[in-house]
């Protein structure tokens, strides 16, 4: 998280800034305060669109994306950062079982 302090400087005493993208607000949340107590900066969006939205305004370092979500899912802001040449390492989560 950032200070006053640090903000006025024109620094910051976050390791990085990471968005996490899931539509279970708990998952996102528990997962927000658990990342910031490491010394991260992060934020939250619910859905790919709001994501989409933040990516565009703002940099982040690291997506930590959801990949079934209402409105826009997980594949479609991938895509999203793809086109853009978005400069952000992406982890993908999901409930699913994995086959192999």
């Amino acid at each position: 998280m950032y200070t006053e302090q640090d903000t006025q400087k024109g620094k910051s005493t976050a390791k990085g800034r990471l968005l996490i993208v899931d539509d279970e607000s708990r998952h996102a949340e528990s997962l927000a305060m658990m990342v910031a107590s490491w010394g991260y900066d992060v934020k939250t969006a619910e859905d790919g669109a709001k994501a989409a939205g933040m990516l565009i305004s703002d940099d982040f370092d690291v997506v930590l994306l959801d990949l079934h979500m209402p409105v826009a899912d997980g594949y479609k802001v991938m895509d999203f950062i793809r086109k853009r040449g978005l400069l952000t390492r992406i982890i993908t989560i999901s409930g699913d079982p994995i086959h192999g």
